[in-house]
């Protein structure tokens, strides 16, 4: 529902949704997990802030009911930087344990097709410009510093797109 890379949502912490006001700021990025996180800028060394789709604010709500109850269970070692998105013991997210552990077994369970987090910021993209959002927004929203680039790397027209964009066209008969 953001398009967000995984490091930036590995890197949000509760400061930054906005649940009254329906927005995500992307600031940062987590660049190392482990007993010392690094947490430096995002990409493109960009703060953007996104609106949060409407299904989006009660499953983060629902998280941040589970997340304190496990922080108010390991006390003082919990999660010292208020991430958002930690391990069971309140840690900074490691990617390769996080694809190895969660979102494998996620994917093995849905029955659906393998494809990496960073293949959701593609379809998240993907999805919104064959819809008809004006590709400035999705640029923005995806943290891009020019149109051209979202195109080029979101946009992936089929045969159909071409038949849908030809029907637009109409010859008149003289």
């Amino acid at each position: 529902f953001t398009g967000a890379r995984f490091g930036e949502a590995a890197a949000l912490t509760w400061d930054d949704i906005d649940f009254e006001g329906r927005t995500i700021r992307f600031a940062r990025a987590l660049k190392k997990s482990g007993k010392n996180p690094v947490i430096g800028d995002t990409k493109t060394h960009q703060t953007r802030v996104v609106a949060m789709h409407e299904e989006l604010v009660p499953i983060l709500r629902e998280h941040k009911v589970r997340y304190n109850e496990l922080r108010l269970q390991l006390g003082g070692t919990w999660n010292p930087l208020n991430l958002c998105f930690v391990t069971s013991v309140g840690s900074a997210i490691n990617r390769s344990n996080f694809y190895r552990d969660v979102w494998k077994p996620l994917i093995q369970t849905a029955g659906v097709p393998y494809i990496n987090p960073h293949g959701l910021r593609h379809t998240f993209a993907t999805h919104l410009i064959g819809a008809g959002v004006d590709p400035t927004i999705v640029r923005d929203m995806l943290g891009h510093s020019t149109v051209a680039f979202t195109l080029q790397e979101y946009n992936t027209p089929d045969q159909d797109d071409q038949r849908k964009a030809l029907s637009l066209l109409s010859i008149k008969a003289r």
